[in-house]
């Protein structure tokens, strides 16, 4: 009957693991962080001029928000 005790907490440990990391996963999933394109030079009107810049920035997508160059990433 020991064995079985042992079976049971390990399986229920790992249960609660996959819960616990899962949740992890949700609570991180909608978070974007901002940051303004060091490359991109003068004023940002086009929203594709600013995704190359972000690229370059090694930032993930960007947008043009009162003539700046945003960039932004999933954190």
């Amino acid at each position: 009957m020991a064995g079985g005790w042992k079976k049971l907490t390990f399986v229920a440990f790992i249960f609660l693991l996959a819960i616990a990391s899962g949740w992890m996963m949700v609570e991180t999933a909608g978070k974007i962080c901002f940051k303004q394109s060091r490359s991109f030079k003068g004023k940002c009107i086009s929203n594709d001029e600013c995704v190359k810049a972000c690229d370059t920035d090694m930032w993930y997508d960007g947008f043009c928000s009162n003539g700046l160059c945003i960039c932004t990433v999933i954190c």
